[in-house]
């Protein structure tokens, strides 16, 4: 059976970091980066995990501090 990471990690488009994304979780209300395939959402977390966690070609958007809703990532894609 396939690692669902690295299905879910073949499918990354881009990535952004160095960002403030409000997830709507009470758990984790903030992350600063985002790994998207396409327009859409595929893992969030700190900056460092998600450059660990996006494939090479991955295009890199360095958000500069922006504060971004799950919704604004979208429109990255």
């Amino acid at each position: 059976m396939p690692d669902p990471d690295s299905t879910l990690r073949a499918v990354i488009t881009h990535v952004i970091v160095n960002a403030r994304i409000a997830t709507g979780q009470p758990r984790r209300p903030w992350v600063d980066a985002a790994a998207l395939a396409g327009d859409r959402v595929a893992r969030v977390g700190s900056s460092a995990e998600i450059r660990k966690f996006a494939p090479e070609g991955a295009r890199v958007v360095d958000a500069q501090g922006a504060e971004l809703t799950l919704d604004d990532l979208s429109r990255y894609g």
